[in-house]
């Protein structure tokens, strides 16, 4: 086997998937960079993208300001692991995903360490509580009404769309499976306004939703910040 070879063989199953994976990463850069900076730029494609190290995929995207209605492009790192121990098979329904750069060209790169609190250090939950919009610990959750989830419908639908992938669903090339999103629950420990719990730099996102021939599915998304605005991280659990 030649170097080139090992080297390729070496890449995480993932990486090495077609377009369509890329263009999930590339999206899912874009989030972190509209999140953290209240804008609300569309994504358009994938310019250029490369592999750096074993794990990262290096990406420019170019993305519409529908505000200017001018284009610019973005800058993004994913780094993206299936499993600790780079294993080249991931267990299914598992995967997280860590933005560790997103910015446009000519911006300056700065970053804010925050702390974290151990809420969102723990092991992911299995699912909330059958009581969690009634019980005690109901200020912390909030069900996402239908004109939420409209308002926010291109990235919660990206985080179906992860869900999918971490359960091996490949997109094919640029085309995404359709997702009916059917029921959002958010989750945040900060004492965050309901309304704003979906923006909230860490939460946790209950997902259901039906596929293609009315499959349902679940997913837990754990979405967390210590370094503002430049890095987010995603953690993605999914049930079939």
């Amino acid at each position: 086997m030649s170097k080139q070879e090992e080297e390729e063989a070496s890449v995480p199953w993932a990486l090495k998937r077609p377009r369509g994976v890329g263009r999930l990463l590339a999206q899912t850069g874009l989030h972190c960079y509209n999140l953290h900076r209240g804008r609300n730029l569309q994504f358009l494609g994938v310019k250029r993208s490369g592999i750096s190290g074993r794990v990262t995929r290096d990406i420019i995207l170019e993305a519409e300001d529908p505000i200017s209605n001018s284009t610019c492009s973005l800058d993004t790192a994913i780094w993206y692991m299936n499993q600790p121990d780079y294993s080249a098979t991931p267990p299914k329904g598992r995967m997280e995903l860590v933005v560790t750069r997103c910015l446009l060209d000519k911006e300056v790169l700065c970053s804010e360490t925050l702390h974290l609190d151990d809420f969102y250090r723990r092991r992911m939950p299995n699912w909330m509580p059958e009581d969690a919009l009634t019980g005690s610990d109901k200020p912390q959750y909030y069900e996402m009404k239908e004109s939420d989830v409209e308002q926010d419908k291109q990235w919660l639908h990206l985080y179906a769309q992860l869900a999918l992938l971490s359960l091996r669903f490949y997109p094919e090339h640029e085309k995404a499976e359709p997702v009916e999103l059917t029921k959002i629950v958010v989750q945040t420990k900060e004492d965050v306004e309901s309304k704003n719990k979906a923006r909230a730099k860490n939460a946790i996102f209950y997902l259901s939703f039906k596929c293609t021939g009315g499959q349902d599915y679940k997913a837990i998304v754990r979405r967390t910040t210590r370094q503002w605005p430049e890095t987010m991280s995603l953690e993605v659990q999914s049930f079939k």
